[in-house]
């Protein structure tokens, strides 16, 4: 969107807009069902850590979950001298 502002025609167009106001939205809305996950994972870790669960958890194999992080957010990497959407490869962190 920064180079948008050097097209200022493109930035007083109402479709430019409308895009602008989607995608601020759906950043509020991925920002709130981050917090909504971050504290669903705390309840699951600390009721996983206390007694009894913990013991219980342990024999279900019931694992401590991590907190989503803006860090793990996957990379798009672009292969190819024509960068087309067939040669988008999706590269991640490898967790172990």
């Amino acid at each position: 969107m920064a180079v948008a502002e050097n097209y200022p025609q493109l930035v007083s167009s109402q479709p430019y807009k409308v895009l602008v106001e989607r995608i601020a939205k759906a950043e509020d809305q991925i920002y709130d069902k981050r917090v909504e996950y971050n504290n669903s994972v705390n309840v699951y870790n600390t009721r996983l850590s206390t007694f009894p669960a913990n013991l219980i958890g342990r024999v279900m194999y019931f694992r401590l979950q991590p907190y989503f992080s803006w860090d793990d957010k996957p990379e798009w990497v672009f292969e190819g001298e024509n960068q087309k959407t067939k040669n988008l490869k999706l590269k991640t962190k490898n967790h172990n």
